[in-house]
């Protein structure tokens, strides 16, 4: 069930919480005294061939292929051919690569004409059923290109927007270590290439995975697809770079009939095969269709088009999809897709609002030899993830701290004195937690808990119920933790505040806040303190 708690009352938490923060910025005289959304993540970036623009690294043009569709319904092979329905795009004029990612081109890249088919009206079949299997191994390339808007919600209600331009490049081999047309599949991935160029108004970010974490084990079970690296943690953006974009090549098979079809007939593309095709988290509803629009020298080329009702991250998004693929008969295996979606997604409790255009190309060559996941390497790499490889890590952001924690917590808010998380399970908001920077101390003369406690109290004013409890200890890091848990209301809305002060041996200081609706505290559980365990002051 996907909840959507009132936005009021979201902006009332984190209120209350950056409103507490500012009551201990009034008390640094009893704490100490300190110096001193989108997470933005630099990268160096070296003048090398790695380094060159993706749009003209990746050719991912077909030997033979079709350009974006167009079409508002599913084609009909007896109105044109193939060819006379695919409008022409100019020739792109090539340049010399720059050494960074360039900035999204509006025109999507063209790929050759197909030949006119000539066998549009035959009666004839075609199987369309994946030869792929366990073992099997493709090469990957991968372009995707966005544009659009981001929205957001200020504090005061206020909607507003920015620009958003998104280039990607993926290159990676890919095996496949279990495979089923019906059942789970998983693939394991080692990429020379995975990195992207995010520009939102005036900040820019550019997300890549380490040489260390490029080997990748992606799994589809019962509908959800989960992406981990067996040699260590990722960050949170570096999940997102590979695991937040459509085209997930190991589902790929899924939208074929796995039968025999004739041109101009038609298949649906399910809902259990759309959510993973399009890494969303649930279909509402959806009308995606597939036809067979075209046989050309043993290429069949399949066109998709259809709209998306969806949730992704617990908020809704409508999708306008048009795809077209190729299937090899000769080889059996889709080897080139081009699809644009059109997205509308509302702002959400761990993110913002999106009003976009991605298109995306996908090249896949299947490889027989290949050079990273030989059968020496695959019997190193473990397909079922140990608990800490699924952890995510905080330790590349602007705040003077490094924790890890579980994947239902997303960075929403990052800055030198402050890091903001929601915890989010199946689209429902089961927390927030806040950290902040309290500056340095000396642990002679440093504030007792029961001023520390009634600071607290005095900044949540009429919203406070009663102390819950309190308490103080070292912990086996040599931190001396403050522990305190308030009860109150927020709009009628019972909550629990949980505290914590936390201060070094050396004085450094830091808070950590956590803000639970009460209903939500059974679920929530002994959250914090698995958080906290990680947690250490300091880059």
């Amino acid at each position: 069930m996907y909840t959507k708690f009132p936005l009021k009352t979201i902006l009332e938490w984190s209120l209350f919480c950056l409103f507490i923060f500012l009551i201990f910025a009034s008390f640094l005289t009893c704490y100490g005294s300190g110096e001193e959304g989108w997470q933005s993540v630099g990268m160096n970036v070296a003048d090398s061939a790695e380094n060159e623009d993706i749009a003209e690294k990746l050719e991912t043009k077909p030997s033979r292929g079709v350009i974006w569709g167009k079409s508002n319904k599913t084609p009909v092979a007896s109105e044109k051919t193939p060819a006379e329905r695919m409008p022409q795009i100019p020739a792109r004029e090539t340049k010399t690569p720059p050494a960074v990612l360039p900035k999204t081109s509006a025109t999507p890249q063209p790929l050759p004409q197909l030949p006119s088919a000539k066998n549009t009206a035959n009666k004839t079949k075609y199987l369309l059923k994946s030869s792929r299997k366990k073992g099997s191994t493709d090469l990957v390339e991968t372009l995707l290109e966005v544009t659009g808007d981001v929205k957001q919600v200020s504090a005061d209600l206020k909607e507003s927007k920015d620009k958003m331009e998104v280039t990607a490049g993926f290159r990676y081999e890919e095996r496949i270590s279990e495979f089923s047309l019906t059942d789970k599949l998983v693939g394991v991935r080692r990429y020379n290439m995975a990195k992207s160029r995010m520009k939102i108004g005036s900040r820019t970010k550019m997300p890549e995975l380490e040489s260390e974490l490029q080997t990748i084990v992606c799994s589809l079970e019962k509908e959800s697809v989960s992406l981990f690296s067996p040699r260590g943690s990722l960050r949170g953006e570096q999940l997102l770079l590979i695991e937040d974009i459509p085209g997930n090549t190991l589902t790929i098979d899924r939208l074929l009939p796995n039968k025999e079809v004739g041109i101009a007939d038609t298949w649906k593309i399910s809902d259990s095969v759309l959510r993973s095709f399009l890494s969303i988290d649930a279909v509402v509803s959806s009308n995606v269709e597939a036809v067979l629009t075209a046989v050309a020298d043993n290429m069949a080329i399949i066109e998709v088009v259809g709209d998306v009702s969806g949730v992704y991250l617990g908020a809704a998004t409508e999708m306008s999809v048009r795809a077209k693929f190729q299937f090899d008969l000769a080889e059996k295996r889709i080897n080139w897709i081009g699809m644009m979606i059109e997205e509308n997604r509302s702002i959400g409790h761990v993110g913002p609002g999106l009003d976009l255009l991605a298109k995306l190309q996908v090249k896949i060559s299947p490889n027989t030899a290949p050079k990273e996941l030989t059968d020496e390497f695959m019997m190193t790499v473990a397909v079922k993830p140990s608990s800490k490889v699924l952890q995510l890590k905080y330790d590349g952001g602007k705040g003077p701290w490094r924790f890890s924690h579980d994947r239902s917590w997303y960075v929403y808010q990052d800055d030198p004195q402050a890091t903001v998380l929601r915890k989010l399970e199946n689209g429902e908001l089961i927390a927030q937690c806040n950290v902040a920077d309290m500056g340095t101390v000396d642990v002679k003369t440093m504030t007792s808990l029961e001023k520390f406690q009634q600071d607290l109290i005095t900044g949540l004013g009429k919203n406070f119920g009663k102390v819950a409890a309190a308490t103080q200890y070292t912990d086996k890091r040599g931190y001396k933790v403050y522990k305190v848990l308030l009860d109150g209301t927020v709009e009628n809305m019972p909550i629990r505040w949980i505290y914590h002060l936390l201060t070094d041996a050396d004085g450094r200081q830091s808070v950590v806040v956590f803000v639970v609706e009460a209903a939500m505290l059974e679920q929530f559980g002994s959250a914090d303190d698995l958080l906290l365990d990680t947690y250490r002051m300091g880059k």
